[in-house]
């Protein structure tokens, strides 16, 4: 056999000629195979630049951190005394603060893309801060920024203005240094730029509040085939357990900010004819109801019983009446749509009472069980696609019911919570259905 290549300190025995040509041509073809895989290897590895926040600060123009937000981030200093939680790695930490919507946040250009439908992993770790004190958004004035925030990791391609959520943490409320491990797959191809800012639990806004932040590792891409656990997430946070934060949140889920009236904060009442009509009456045909019976609109002011919430201090109510009018809520999904063929799960705790007559001046005895209808829709047809119905509420306890949503007409940005009658095409009634404690549309599976 014909050396192509015979190493010059090869001065062996040709009894161990053989073998040690052999070892030496195997470990050639090992180097060589390493080194062709070592643009693979760097591509699949992002790196963060000053991850401990030890360098320079946001406000410093040649950082690679730069500031984002309406709000400016504050470098907290080991030792200054400053608050009540110390940098959990070296001298340095972030902390970002939140105050109704405007929020405090930090970016960076990364040195790669991230690819569309990929699953990639990171960690960092976060704390929270109880005496953190930051000027008011009206004022000058100093005010404690106590209230837990979430965390959101958004990516960008800022040239052609486009933005994606990845990831948003549950509220960090603890003052001790926790790791999260942030796992996430981009819907948009070749984001760049890296955020991370501080985010309101019910996605529209939040009191003061913060979350501290140090040690960010590299991004990891995980190669296909993915573990069983991690193929179906969008977005998802790890603490000391298994937290899914892929979920859209609700403005004001448990309905505790109400306007003038009773009607909760970002969520619209709207008022269906019949079970099946796309589109609300509106305030033209709502005053032509009135005068003509205003006993038919399924409009109500406080009940007159008291009953305590399923969580916080408020819930709302829902009615129907025997006009064949039925009421709903309307909710503009804060920052991201339900997407057509992807599944969603969402709970919510339903109750009805025995006995509630109208304080409206109506006359009503909205005694009787209704059902839920859970729609998904646009602005201009909030009633597009029927996504779920519960069972009949028939119960004066707070109980947990649980949907799983497939919607497969379109994309929406709009969520609707409607009451129905038993039958839908029976004959109306006048009843009631009470309203608390909506979770986020946690994310199954995305198409």
């Amino acid at each position: 056999m014909r050396m192509l290549f015979t190493p010059p300190c090869l001065c062996f025995s040709r009894n161990r000629h053989n073998t040690i040509y052999a070892f030496l041509r195997h470990l050639y073809q090992v180097c060589i195979f390493l080194l062709s895989a070592l643009p693979a290897i760097a591509q699949d590895t992002i790196l963060i630049q000053d991850a401990h926040f030890e360098l320079r600060n946001p406000y410093n123009p040649e950082s690679v951190w730069q500031s984002a937000g309406l709000r400016p981030p504050f470098m907290l200093v080991a030792g200054a005394g400053e608050t009540d939680v110390q940098p959990h790695d070296g001298n340095q930490c972030i902390t970002l603060s939140l105050s109704g919507n405007e929020w405090a946040g930090i970016n960076q250009l990364l040195a790669d893309t991230f690819q569309k439908d990929s699953l990639y992993r990171f960690s960092l770790w976060l704390s929270h801060s109880n005496t953190f004190q930051s000027k008011a958004s009206d004022s000058n004035k100093m005010i404690p920024f106590k209230a837990p925030v979430c965390l959101a990791v958004a990516g960008h391609r800022r040239a052609e203005g486009i933005m994606e959520i990845l990831a948003v943490t549950p509220p960090v409320s603890s003052t001790v240094w926790r790791k999260y491990v942030i796992y996430f797959k981009p819907l948009q191809q070749g984001l760049n730029e890296l955020t991370f800012f501080a985010f309101p639990e019910n996605g529209i806004s939040s009191p003061p509040g913060n979350v501290l932040v140090d040690r960010v590792s590299k991004i990891v891409k995980i190669p296909a085939p993915y573990p069983d656990s991690l193929t179906e997430i969008s977005g998802l946070a790890l603490k000391t357990e298994r937290i899914d934060a892929s979920g859209i949140p609700l403005a004001n889920p448990s309905f505790e900010y109400v306007w003038f009236g009773g009607r909760p904060q970002y969520w619209e009442t709207l008022i269906f004819e019949g079970p099946d009509a796309a589109r609300h009456i509106n305030k033209e045909e709502i005053m032509q109801w009135y005068n003509k019976d205003k006993r038919c609109l399924p409009f109500e002011v406080e009940p007159s019983f008291i009953k305590k919430a399923a969580k916080g201090k408020k819930f709302t109510a829902l009615f129907t009446t025997k006009c064949d009018l039925r009421l709903g809520l309307a909710t503009l999904l804060p920052y991201v749509q339900l997407q057509k063929d992807s599944a969603y799960s969402f709970s919510l705790s339903l109750s009805k009472e025995k006995r509630w007559k109208s304080l409206y001046g109506s006359g009503n005895k909205y005694k009787n069980p209704l059902r839920l209808r859970i729609w998904a829709g646009t602005q201009e047809a909030p009633r597009t696609e029927l996504l779920a119905v519960s069972s009949p509420v028939t119960h004066s306890d707070w109980r947990t019911y649980s949907f799983e949503l497939y919607p497969t007409k379109g994309d929406y940005d709009i969520l609707l919570l409607e009451v129905g009658f038993l039958s839908p095409y029976g004959r109306p009634y006048d009843g009631h259905l009470l309203l608390d404690n909506c979770s986020r549309l946690q994310t199954v599976r995305i198409r």
